[in-house]
């Protein structure tokens, strides 16, 4: 029964041999160490390309206009986007859009005094309403 092995396949070497846990975590440490530095670097290139640029610089599309508190943590504020104007109420619970307000109405407020926000908030709130007061 014993029949000699032929020379073809005594050459393969035998891979049997268990990779020490050490050398396992060296390699895994490594890769994850280079997807690492690769994910930094494109994060950098990326921030100064064109297209990180866009988000960051230029024209921004979302600008506050004014801000009125109406407690410790509720505000309503008019905000810009796109060219049109938001009466937003902010609260620690969320934001909700109350109105769209005309640009013409801003722009007289602001040329009016310190309370010009107020006033104008009451004005759109009483035309809303039907109240003329």
């Amino acid at each position: 029964m014993n029949t000699p092995i032929p020379a073809q396949i005594q050459a393969i070497p035998l891979l049997n041999e268990p990779a020490s846990a050490g050398s396992m975590l060296l390699s895994l440490s490594g890769a994850l160490l280079l997807v690492v530095v690769l994910i930094v670097i494109t994060a950098l290139l990326l921030r100064r390309s064109r297209w990180g640029g866009t988000l960051s610089s230029g024209k921004n599309l979302l600008t506050v206009r004014h801000s009125y508190a109406l407690g410790q943590r509720e505000r309503v504020v008019i905000v810009e986007v796109a060219d049109r104007l938001l009466l937003l109420g902010v609260t620690p619970g969320g934001i909700t859009m109350l109105t769209e307000i005309d640009k013409h109405q801003v722009s007289e407020a602001a040329n009016a005094s310190t309370g010009s926000f107020q006033k104008m908030l009451l004005r759109n709130i009483s035309k809303k309403t039907g109240n003329h007061s």
